[in-house]
């Protein structure tokens, strides 16, 4: 611009030292200085033409900084799994307050925008899982998030801003009252661009749905930050924020009305609203969405399923969590069970769960069946040959499948199978994913399955299979708080084998122990489901009968005595034994409140109708033991 003065001003001295020469030494002085004149003319033109094609290639150099710095905010941006456009938010509440304080400046208003747009450029190297956690940060994970605005700094400092940007995006997190970071500035000393962009994020994370909480509305906001004014914000520039709140939202609609109905021109709006993305780089912002969104989707599986060894729960946890990154119509998780060689759906989410829940197919049948018996994925399959084995027709509309072996170490231990009625071929990122979910989910289901094995085993007499003494203590104490809450009785049976001594002395242990297994088997055919039935010690059971009436108690042991009694088993060729037993009873709350005082009565009178019953006793073949049936007198 001084250049194109001093020219002009050059020119009009110029014409005006011609016309003075001209007057005193004639025309051969004008003819003369008439070439210069010209001269300078073609000088003026070219200066000025490269003087407009540097402000061209300024503009555009402009143009494309501003493109780039949006490009970089609309990446960021893209990370955040919640609120997409939040940066654009926050320019918009700091511009506005600006030009209400009078932060205006052609430099200052620029430096604001670009500080606004890349604020939180420094949370690129904060872990995923800290950025949306859902709770509350631990002291060493606010110590990581904490450090964002100095990382932020120090990225931008590589770049040569016409505007002051950097202390902005540094001291955005400094509070009024000296207690923020990273410096702990106080009052005045904090850039005055950093005390309003302060105030247009911390509204914006107010405003806005968070990972631990829903965004609070526009009046719970103001409230919350009113009660900081003064302490984390410039108390002069809350006031005037408060003044202007209500038109920024309300030109924010607009503008976001205005983008939803579309401009293909390129505006640029005046809460500097983002520029029309086309439809490669909207794709291009998903994709890096998508790319956070697996990291901590799967972060969150191996986290969830690290949390539990019920077996029931790290079930629900595979379906639930892959519905977060696979689509499917229906999920099923079937359970291998290794002595029927047989498929069984365990657990079910989606459509048709009654239906899938039936699904028992035989390994290397279906498609399921194939994938447990090779340990290979069926990719895109026709579900139909799995939903054939369901108990229902209604299935025929399922188009696509997408199976993995769930396995540990060679051992199949189920099948991870998605329907969908969809017939787009599932992609390659969604067979990836299935792929990482399903070794997972093998791992957990391997821990469970193994802590199960485990429990039972420990709860379970090795024997006969049923419960042992430890699961007795442990049910019979629920039960009692369950019959004292609805008011209903509880019996214990004490059970003792008559003459199974005798049978184990003269035949041996391997005969006296497939007789308590199948002794072990008579006793559980007369008693219902909902009762149990505990191998106590030796030949000693024990019956816990639930809601039972005195002459019902006494109709289950009658039918036990006469069904041990006619039980007989082989010792040899030609020859069987059979026994007794003795069987006592003590009734919950009459007898006694504890399990104490029930098993000390009803051991009681076991031995009494033990005595009862030898008394009575027949005479018996020489290499028989038996005992007759007896009513039972307690």
């Amino acid at each position: 611009m001084l250049a194109a003065l001093a020219v002009c001003g050059a020119l009009v001295v110029t014409t005006l030292v011609i016309y003075a020469l001209g007057q005193r030494a004639g025309m051969y002085a004008s003819l003369v200085l008439v070439p210069l004149f010209v001269v300078i003319c073609f000088a003026y033109k070219f200066h000025l033409g490269k003087l407009r094609a540097n402000s061209s290639h300024a503009s555009k150099l402009a143009d494309l900084y501003l493109s780039t710095v949006e490009a970089l905010t609309m990446a960021i941006d893209a990370k955040d799994q919640i609120n997409h456009g939040r940066v654009r938010r926050v320019q918009a509440y700091a511009v506005g307050l600006a030009n209400a304080v009078g932060y205006n400046h052609e430099g200052e208003i620029e430096g604001l925008r670009a500080a606004a747009l890349l604020h939180d450029i420094g949370k690129l190297a904060v872990p995923e899982y800290i950025l949306n956690k859902p709770g509350r940060l631990t002291a060493a994970e606010f110590a990581k998030m904490s450090a964002h605005p100095t990382i932020a700094a120090e990225i931008l400092s590589n770049v040569e801003f016409p505007y002051p940007v950097v202390p902005l995006v540094l001291h955005h997190h400094e509070k009024w009252d000296g207690t923020g970071y990273p410096l702990g500035l106080r009052g005045e000393d904090i850039p005055l661009g950093a005390r309003i962009l302060a105030i247009a994020d911390c509204y914006e994370a107010l405003r806005s749905d968070r990972p631990y909480r829903k965004g609070f509305s526009k009046e719970k906001s103001i409230e919350i930050m009113k009660r900081e004014a003064g302490r984390t914000f410039d108390p002069r520039l809350m006031g005037a924020f408060l003044s202007v709140v209500g038109n920024i939202e309300k030109r924010l609609a607009e503008v976001e009305a205005h983008e939803e109905q579309s401009d293909d021109h390129g505006h640029s709006f005046e809460l500097a609203a983002p520029r029309k993305k086309s439809r490669r780089i909207s794709s291009v912002y998903q994709n890096i969405a998508a790319a956070h969104k697996e990291v901590l989707s799967l972060y969150e599986i191996s986290q969830t399923l690290g949390s539990t060894l019920n077996l029931t729960e790290v079930l629900a946890i595979i379906a639930s969590r892959i519905g977060n990154i696979v689509d499917f119509t229906s999920c099923v998780i079937y359970l291998y069970d290794q002595e029927k060689k047989l498929l069984s759906a365990a657990h079910v989410i989606g459509e048709d769960a009654e239906a899938l829940l039936s699904l028992n197919i035989p390994l290397g049948s279906g498609i399921s069946g194939q994938v447990a018996e090779n340990r290979e994925p069926a990719i895109n399959r026709d579900p139909q040959p799995d939903l054939c084995y369901a108990s229902r027709s209604g299935l025929e509309r399922y188009r696509k499948s997408l199976i993995f072996p769930l396995a540990q170490k060679e051992k199949i231990l189920g099948v991870l199978a998605l329907y969908s009625v969809n017939d787009t071929p599932y992609g390659n990122d969604q067979i990836r994913l299935t792929e990482l979910v399903s070794k997972h989910a093998s791992t957990a289901l391997h821990n469970a399955l193994t802590f199960e094995e485990t429990q039972e085993s420990a709860l379970t007499d090795r024997l006969t299979g049923l419960p042992n003494s430890r699961y007795m203590y442990s049910f019979f104490e629920q039960e009692l708080m369950k019959a004292e809450m609805h008011n209903y009785p509880v019996t214990l049976l004490m059970m003792d084998l008559d003459g199974f001594k005798k049978v184990n002395d003269q035949y041996g242990h391997h005969i006296g122990d497939d007789l308590l297994k199948e002794i072990a088997r008579v006793l559980s055919q007369q008693i219902r489901r909902e009762d149990i039935l505990v191998r106590y010690a030796g030949d000693e059971f024990v019956g816990v009968l639930i809601g039972t009436t005195s002459e019902q108690t006494d109709e289950v042991i009658a039918r036990i005595q006469s069904a041990v009694e006619a039980f007989e088993i082989e010792v040899r060729p030609g020859k069987a034994v059979s026994v007794g037993v003795s069987i006592g009873k003590a009734v919950f709350p009459n007898d006694g409140t504890t399990l104490e005082e029930l098993m000390m009565i009803a051991d009681a009178n076991m031995y009494r109708n033990k005595e009862e019953r030898k008394e009575a006793l027949l005479p018996a073949p020489a290499a028989v033991v038996s005992f007759p049936v007896r009513a039972v007198s307690i």
